[in-house]
């Protein structure tokens, strides 16, 4: 025993319609290119200004990293377990030519980029070939 209706059925039938507007075309790749630009110039800037390009990989961190004072400083926790001492909390750190004096000049012949005590570093300006 089949009972069967009869009944009204509507079907819609949706398209996507594209309308082209130049105008917003054009503004929205005008901002992305002038941010790639900008973003561009800004690192092209830090290399002249570095002199070198840097990378964040494990050998270029130990190497900016490794000072004679810092490893003084770390003696008293040479894991770096926790807690860490105050005055090495407090410490200010600087980046920069490692091998300078207190007024910051050179003091060696051997000239090397690292992180040192803020009265040890000289300032980078223009650096062409550091060891």
């Amino acid at each position: 025993n089949k009972t069967s209706y009869s009944t009204d059925v509507n079907v819609t039938t949706t398209k996507n319609v594209y309308r082209y507007a130049r105008c917003n075309l054009l503004i929205s790749y005008s901002i992305a290119v002038s941010a790639a630009l900008l973003g561009v110039s800004l690192g092209m800037r830090a290399l002249y200004l570095n002199g070198v390009a840097h990378s964040t990989n494990f050998a270029a961190i130990v190497a900016t990293t490794r000072s004679l004072s810092l490893t003084e400083l770390t003696e008293a926790v040479p894991m770096g377990s926790e807690p860490m001492p105050k005055e090495i909390l407090k410490t200010k750190l600087r980046f920069g030519i490692l091998g300078a004096d207190s007024q910051g000049e050179e003091k060696t012949e051997m000239r090397r980029m690292g992180f040192g005590l803020a009265g040890q570093v000289k300032k980078l300006v223009n650096v062409d070939h550091y060891v």
